[in-house]
């Protein structure tokens, strides 16, 4: 689990009081694409296997991150938004150790994304569904980082990520088939619940289920038992490195009887068996979501 995940973990209880979505949307918003034309583009940008979009808070530039792991429809910046905030709903620390002070925020005059407009003004009254934190430890990564966009916002319409080209495209759920075009299925996950604010389902590797769980917001990671790591390793089903940190490459991973790949991920011996699949997964795939049935789309791109 990455120290980004760590802190939402430990906030999530506290923070997501009174949390709701955004009432209504401003002229020129996604939603607002989306009844007009049924389908919109957002460009995205990869960093570091993250997944980036361009926005503007109360007319400052700078990128938000998309991730599935956050539940509140946006999470902001504090140390890059200029925004008053409210009342403290809730604190946690880092995982490298930052404490984190969650607040509402108030008096957000505009909130963009690809230069639609998200949210309209809040006039001195806390934006429902929108907090605020100081993240400026994550600004060496993404030194304009707004903030994040999370699993209430995404889970508004159908979208898709392509990683060659970078894209993001959105659908209503009259269009969703059109996102489907140029590729062909690999696997249809249908996720079983939620751990924390991540959905998830069971996947195989070797002989063993693992939870999986489906993350936008990181690479991914991978964390066995002992004894669950040293049988792997055994049969053939784990490949290693050794030294400080240790990846592991799963070798035939599995969700019912396809084999999905992915890029190594990095390893930690816990207290159960669980994969984090990340981009570390989703930049081999195009992958289509409908967070409100509950279903990521695995495809592969079809050469033109």
């Amino acid at each position: 689990m990455t120290p980004l995940r760590r802190l939402i973990a430990a906030i999530l209880m506290l923070a997501m009081q009174g949390c709701a979505t955004v009432g209504g949307t401003a002229p020129g918003s996604v939603a607002d694409g989306l009844r007009a034309q049924g389908v919109v583009e957002l460009p995205i940008e990869i960093r570091q296997g993250h997944v980036l979009v361009a926005g503007r808070v109360n007319g400052r530039p700078g990128r938000f991150m998309l991730d599935s792991g956050t539940p509140f429809r946006f999470f902001l910046n504090r140390g890059v938004v200029p925004l008053a905030v409210g009342p403290e709903v809730g604190r946690g620390r880092a995982g490298s150790g930052q404490a984190i002070v969650v607040h509402e925020a108030l008096d957000l005059a505009s909130l963009q994304l690809a230069g639609h407009a998200e949210l309209a003004a809040a006039h001195g009254a806390p934006a429902s569904g929108v907090r605020a934190a100081d993240f400026s430890f994550l600004q060496p990564l993404i030194p304009d980082f707004l903030g994040f966009v999370g699993a209430p916002w995404l889970a508004g319409q159908v979208f898709s990520l392509r990683f060659a080209p970078a894209q993001m495209l959105l659908a209503d759920a009259g269009q969703a088939d059109w996102l489907l075009q140029g590729s062909a299925r690999v696997t249809l996950v249908r996720f079983e619940g939620q751990d924390g604010p991540l959905p998830y389902a069971t996947f195989q590797l070797g002989p063993i289920n693992l939870r999986a769980l489906f993350d936008t917001g990181n690479p991914g990671t991978l964390q066995l038992t002992a004894d669950t790591h040293a049988r792997l390793v055994q049969a053939g089903a784990l490949r290693c490195t050794t030294g400080s940190p240790v990846t592991c490459l799963p070798q035939g991973l599995r969700h019912g009887p396809q084999v999905l790949d992915t890029a190594p991920l990095p390893l930690t011996i816990g207290a159960d068996n669980r994969i984090v699949l990340g981009t570390a997964l989703l930049q081999r795939y195009v992958s289509v979501w409908n967070l409100r049935d509950g279903t990521v789309d695995l495809r592969r791109a079809l050469s033109p």
